[in-house]
């Protein structure tokens, strides 16, 4: 039967720029893990692999890079980064496309950091390994809608940094 999964609409060409935000509206259970992330393929129309294709698996290396909710990015089955940032109902997982480079982002944070090596076309999906797991596609960008919303998101995160040090030089202040 395979692992419950969806696919956005959007294939995005890895030479423009692409966005995507899905918020994870329920976990059915903490023992299963809900993978959010992308395919990728050479040609445009391809599907890396049937639907329903666990990811985490050796065949999967090249065409499956995913963000676990339990913080790991992996290629397949290989963990490749350990983030120590799981997520859960609530969050908002944003994957980002620029300069041929995948970067993850947790609720506007960025987790681990820029992944390499996609092939030409990359489509958004999500694998949920639990019944009564739900996501839901908030926006798919592409092109210039999508570099848009990724300078938009390096603004958000340079005025959080700001406030944040300047919460923490008043604390000292205080002192």
């Amino acid at each position: 039967s395979g692992t419950p999964a969806v696919r956005g609409n959007l294939e995005a060409d890895l030479a423009a720029p692409a966005s995507w935000h899905i918020k994870v509206v329920q976990r059915a259970s903490n023992n299963g893990k809900i993978y959010v992330g992308v395919e990728t393929v050479d040609e445009r129309g391809k599907t890396a692999m049937p639907i329903g294709t666990d990811w985490y698996n050796e065949a999967c290396v090249d065409t499956a890079i995913f963000y676990s909710s339990d913080g790991d990015i992996c290629r397949g089955n290989q963990v490749v980064i350990e983030s120590g940032m799981p997520f859960d109902a609530g969050d908002v997982i944003g994957i980002q496309i620029a300069d041929a480079h995948l970067v993850f982002l947790k609720n506007g944070d960025l987790v681990g950091e820029p992944l390499f090596g996609l092939k030409k076309w990359v489509t958004a999906a999500v694998q949920m390994h639990r019944p009564g797991d739900k996501v839901l596609l908030l926006r798919e960008l592409a092109g210039p809608a999508a570099g848009k919303d990724i300078a938009r998101t390096k603004v958000l995160k340079a005025e959080r940094s700001k406030a944040k040090e300047e919460d923490i030089r008043r604390r000292e202040e205080a002192k």
